[in-house]
């Protein structure tokens, strides 16, 4: 799976003084459009979507 395209694009780390935050959330939107633009099965989407996520979160 190609991932140079988030790399790149990601914005610089700041710094930031004051509390951490007790949870984020992540909105998973996007797989079936990404689906039908790229025809391919919700089921790969879907896949792809979760690998994506669990990328994020490491």
């Amino acid at each position: 799976m190609d991932t140079s395209y988030g790399r790149q694009h990601m914005p610089q780390p700041t710094c930031r003084s004051g509390p951490v935050p007790g949870h984020i959330a992540v909105i998973l939107d996007g797989n079936r459009r990404w689906a039908a633009t790229t025809g391919c099965d919700l089921s790969t989407a879907y896949a792809r979507g979760g690998a994506k996520t669990l990328q994020f979160l490491a």
